[in-house]
């Protein structure tokens, strides 16, 4: 996993975020958060509501994903 996605990951750690609330935290600009979470939802890493504004959250699969040595290191946990 690249340091940007895993930047998002960390993000939604505490629950469900919108492009644009990622982007606040991470520092990320929108468009780039946009990316990051196409590629995370390719990889089942993180899923997004069909309402507007979207809301992004870690699926079952990132969070068992999160719990593993290389996962708490990566998300600097």
């Amino acid at each position: 996993m690249i340091e940007a996605h895993a930047r998002t990951l960390s993000a939604l750690a505490d629950g469900a975020l919108t492009a644009a609330q990622i982007s606040e935290r991470t520092g990320v600009s929108h468009t780039q958060v946009g990316e990051h979470l196409r590629h995370l939802a390719a990889d089942g890493m993180v899923a997004g509501t069909t309402a507007r504004p979207r809301l992004w959250g870690m699926t079952g699969q990132a969070r068992g994903w999160a719990q593993t040595s290389i996962g708490r290191s990566a998300l600097g946990a």
